[in-house]
């Protein structure tokens, strides 16, 4: 539960806050039919996230009242006229009115209500390792306090990054009632993975001058913030033995994976280890005490194929001495020879740190939940799994894992609107309910325009125990003022088609949702591999109809007919949607070209080159309202091979993929 503390005069007791309706509560005009009445304090040596808190707490009561309402330092305080309301930012000016900071637990928050101050403050944290200059960037306590404020007493809401995204509802008059809240985040670690920082795999895949993509990459760092992204745990996950090769190939090929019959031994980067020799355990093991026996040690497998086939791990799997060739391609079951490995690692490693754990991934061949058999305490496992997996999480937290929600959702659908709200949703909260204690989301590519409404419910899930799907949709929603039925609507029809779609879920392999949903028949009428990463771009032609998204557009056209009358802000949004469908049905479109399955007949590799042109050139407009994070994208289609004209597949002679 999310720590939430009021000390009264009575007795130090468990509350939220004293609404305006409590009788020993003293309520702080800030604003008054437009004027301020308030002013914003921060310490001159006040720090990043301190400063941006300021700033959030600023522009929002502007955009809600209108009023102007100045930032001073603490410093001038006293001057101000008695009746001068101070909110008061940062750590500095805290202990003097009545916080300790000192007390603070990572990642808590505070915001309380003394005499004529409203006083916001956070612990902020980060890890730290690599740039300690940089650490207090991870978790943005501060910003948080003043979220707080934002969210419950003036209804902010953030739907994507940039001002379009941002909402408040207008209030000429803002009364806050007396505060005393203190909170900590109840998920240990929040993320959302964004593709939006790195730079263009190549040089006609750049979109954004280094202005534009400054004030992008500004912008959802605030967006992040402000739905508390960052960590307090000590948690390491990633594939944990890419140095190994290197470092022991040449005198320890045993601690590698053996291949079937006839198959070479894979020495990358991404080999396997043979988890049944004790000699990996103990170099394991060697590692973490030279390392200084952290709290924490990593040893998630490396990702991909060559797992060993040797028989004492064969011997180890359930059931046991599966057939090697598919043990080696990863299309057998293997997670009783990894439980084995992590238990004897975990015991082992107790005797030196008592506190230890280790962490790993339930994903691949080694994602499905042991049968009877039992984890050791200690073991922290990040799970990539469907969102369809109830009794696999509840099987894996019974054999005693600490878990992590580490899925590969949003790797579905390509630029379509692919938002299955309620299914992803309601287990996102089964998950929370049932101990996770982290989550990892892989990947928010950036396709704000047509899967938006997922991104936020996830953000929103994650920093509100408090709300329901639903609840999250209709936040979204109410945002488009006028046109708010009607963007209910399209999303619902979107949802609808998600949900008959069943596209098949990426979870280290492909694991099919429903052989009869759409997206499985259509893969199999076309024969393509029914992997989504394989297959969301060549699938829209054929999946995503004329019809289909002339239902969509309608549907938009009356939304923004209801907003004609609405603020421009409203209009904007609404604009947000249609560009994002506008880029879905021009990515169809190259792609259909590309196809000689789908291209009309007398299309010219020209067409395609015009259009891929097009492409760019409608993703140069946009990207910098975030409709689509058009270099994020271009770096997808380049590494994924997806024939939209800067990938290598590009135009196609031959009939199929």
């Amino acid at each position: 539960m999310k720590m939430i503390y009021a000390v009264t005069l009575m007795v130090a007791v468990l509350a939220v806050y004293c609404a305006g309706g409590c009788s020993h509560a003293q309520e702080l005009t800030l604003v008054q039919d437009g004027a301020p009445m308030a002013v914003i304090a921060i310490h001159p040596d006040a720090n990043e996230i301190e400063r941006e808190a300021a700033a959030d707490l600023q522009s929002h009561l502007k955009i809600a009242s209108g009023a102007d309402i100045e930032i001073i330092e603490t410093a001038e305080l006293d001057a101000l006229p008695a009746d001068r309301i101070h909110l008061v930012v940062g750590s500095h000016h805290a202990r003097a009115a009545g916080v300790d900071t000192a007390a603070l637990q990572p990642e808590e928050y505070v915001v309380r209500t003394i005499g004529n101050r409203i006083v916001f403050v956070g612990s902020d944290i980060g890890d730290g390792e690599d740039d300690p200059a940089a650490a207090v960037k991870e978790s943005a306590a501060t910003v948080w306090a003043v979220g707080w404020f934002l969210d419950r007493q003036l209804g902010a809401r953030w739907l994507w990054p940039g001002e379009v995204g941002t909402y408040v509802s207008a209030q000429a008059t803002i009364i806050a009632p007396a505060l005393d809240v203190r909170e900590q985040p109840t998920i240990q670690q929040r993320k959302l993975r964004t593709g939006l920082h790195a730079e263009p795999a190549q040089e006609n895949a750049r979109l954004l001058t280094d202005e534009q993509k400054a004030q992008m990459t500004e912008e959802l760092t605030a967006w992040k913030h402000r739905h508390q992204m960052g960590h307090r745990s000590t948690f390491k996950f990633g594939h944990a033995f890419g140095q190994w090769w290197e470092l022991y190939g040449e005198d320890h090929p045993d601690y590698f994976a053996v291949p079937p019959k006839g198959q070479r031994p894979m020495r990358t980067e991404r080999a396997k280890l043979c988890v049944s020799n004790p000699a990996v355990a103990e170099q394991v093991i060697a590692e973490w005490k030279e390392a200084g026996s952290p709290d924490n040690w990593n040893v998630c497998p490396n990702d991909g194929t060559g797992f060993c086939t040797c028989d004492n791990c064969r011997a180890l799997d359930d059931p046991p001495n599966q057939d090697p060739t598919d043990v080696w391609r990863g299309q057998a079951n293997l997670t009783g020879r990894y439980v084995d490995f992590w238990n004897r690692l975990i015991v082992e490693m107790r005797k030196t740190n008592p506190n230890v754990t280790i962490s790993s991934y339930a994903y691949s061949s080694y994602r499905e939940p042991p049968a009877g058999v039992k984890l050791n305490p200690g073991i922290v496992l990040g799970m990539v799994h469907t969102y369809h997996a109830y009794d696999e999480w509840k099987a894996w937290s019974d054999a005693g894992a600490q878990l992590f929600l580490r899925p590969n959702w949003w790797h579905m659908g390509g630029p379509a609107p692919h938002i299955p709200l309620h299914t992803q949703g309601e287990y996102f909260l089964f998950a929370r309910e049932n101990s996770m204690i982290g989550y990892d989301m892989d990947s928010l590519i950036g396709f704000w325009g047509t899967q938006g409404p997922l991104y936020y419910l996830m953000a929103r899930l994650g920093s509100r125990d408090d709300l329901t799907v639903d609840d999250v949709i209709a936040e979204y929603c109410s945002a488009f003022g006028a046109a708010e039925g009607a963007v209910r609507e399209y999303i619902a029809y979107w949802e609808d088609f998600t949900n008959r779609a069943s596209y098949a879920v990426p979870a280290g392999g492909v694991v099919s949702v429903d052989e009869n949903g759409l997206y499985e028949q259509t893969a199999r009428k076309y024969d393509m591999n029914i992997h989504p990463i394989a297959s969301s771009w060549p699938i829209l032609p054929a999946l995503y109809s004329d019809e289909l998204l002339d239902g969509a557009e309608a549907i938009l056209a009356r939304a923004e007919a209801d907003a004609a009358g609405d603020t421009a802000e409203v209009q904007a949004r609404v604009a947000f949607l249609r560009d994002g469908l506008r880029h879905m049905r021009l990515v169809r479109e190259v792609v259909a070209l590309s196809d000689p399955r789908f291209r009309p007949e007398g299309a010219t590799e020209a067409d395609f080159t015009d259009a891929a042109a097009r492409l760019q050139d409608l993703r140069r407009e946009i990207t910098p309202r975030h409709v689509v994070w058009g270099e994020s994208i271009n770096n997808y289609e380049i590494r994924r091979k997806c024939a939209t004209g800067l990938a290598e597949s590009g135009w196609i002679e031959t009939e199929g993929l």
